[in-house]
């Protein structure tokens, strides 16, 4: 009988690594050290020495320097499935988008990898190549990659894809009428939602502070959701509702002067948290306070509102049901199926404690 050897800590995280790599419970690229250290429960050092052994061993390939390792199964321990190679290809930077759109991107990145696939961001968003299709095609052709998955892409790019048969998923965007994979939110109903809400409660001037997209050169689909919430609950609006402003500090808080000098808003509805984040600024310099002088609601609501002593009034958008739609589609490509399913899921309203009856006026029906 061989004499009894106690493993060490660091052996027995090495087994538990490997175990989770047959079972598939980490595929492709391994989580970083951080994510690793947290789950294990370990200190960063065990973590770092068992990853070492597994490269010996060769259960893991260093990507080099800066980059995430590569999980190595033999042939036997493979799942079944054509190993896919995905990017993702984004309209603005990553940390230029909406908070829910990074949760969402890097839910999807994760799960592709969690699946045993390779996914990679591309190497420049579509915004820093100035949407120019010769640009951005030479881009995505040069990476290789067997599909696509286009957050917010223009219709011009995803018909470029669509005609040379390059399987992309659009999420969001303008994929209408293109043959593609797609999985996209409407805002509509909790737009009407939250206008509605805001009415019942006597509340007449309500604004929409809101990206240039919203009105220019014409009030855009979600501009145009907001004005008809509006009539629909007996208001016309007019410019005052869905104003314009220049797209900086200055000019929101050019903005807030103005809207504040005269007939003041009695609500505010901000589309970004920046946007939010920088009228609270104004209204505490002002002594405005919310929702007693003024009620606010905010689109895009996120851990930065987590430390606020209210807790905003904002819509909720189904992240998680873009991640999953995206997981089935990957999986389809996989075993070699098609799926162009264009589903559109739904984000709903949530009051919050930033709303509250208008000053000076019973609320609508009371």
């Amino acid at each position: 009988m061989h004499p009894f050897r106690q493993r060490s800590v660091i052996e027995q995280i090495a087994d538990h690594l490997r175990v989770g790599f047959h079972s598939g419970h980490w595929c492709g690229q391994l989580p970083g050290i951080r994510e690793l250290v947290r789950e294990l429960g370990v200190s960063k050092s065990t973590v770092e020495s068992a990853l070492h052994l597994l490269e010996l061993e060769g259960s893991l390939q260093s990507g080099g320097p800066g980059r995430r390792k590569q999980i190595v199964l033999s042939r036997d321990s493979q799942r079944k499935g054509k190993v896919l190679r995905v990017g993702i290809l984004l309209s603005s930077h990553l940390d230029e988008i909406n908070l829910y759109s990074q949760q969402m991107m890097l839910g999807v990145r994760r799960r592709i990898e969690n699946a045993g696939h390779i996914c990679f961001f591309a190497d420049r968003c579509m915004a820093e190549l100035g949407y120019k299709l010769p640009r951005i095609s030479r881009m995505v052709e040069a990476a290789k990659a067997d599909a696509w998955v286009a957050y917010s892409a223009t219709e011009q790019v995803l018909e470029w894809f669509a005609k040379r048969a390059l399987p992309v998923m659009a999420v969001g965007g303008r994929f209408s009428g293109q043959p593609v994979a797609s999985s996209a939110t409407t805002i509509a109903e909790a737009i009407l939602a939250s206008v509605r809400t805001l009415s019942e409660l006597g509340h007449r001037r309500i604004v929409t502070i809101s990206p240039d997209s919203w009105r220019l050169p014409s009030p855009s689909k979600t501009g145009q959701a907001f004005l008809s919430a509006m009539e629909e609950c007996g208001h016309t609006p007019t410019s005052y509702n869905l104003p314009a402003w220049e797209q900086t500090p200055a000019g929101l808080e050019k903005l807030l002067e103005s809207l504040f000098l005269l007939t003041p808003p009695t609500a505010l509805i901000f589309v970004d948290p920046a946007s939010y984040v920088a009228a609270l600024v104004f209204f505490g310099l002002k002594g405005i306070r919310v929702p007693r002088d003024v009620s606010l609601i905010c689109m895009t609501a996120g851990p930065l509102f987590s430390l606020l002593p209210l807790a905003p009034a904002h819509f909720k958008w189904p992240v998680h049901e873009h991640i999953r739609r995206v997981d089935r589609w990957v999986k389809c490509l996989a075993k070699g199926g098609t799926d162009l399913a264009q589903p559109v899921f739904p984000a709903t309203f949530e009051p919050g404690e930033t709303i509250a009856p208008a000053k000076g006026l019973a609320p609508a029906g009371r």
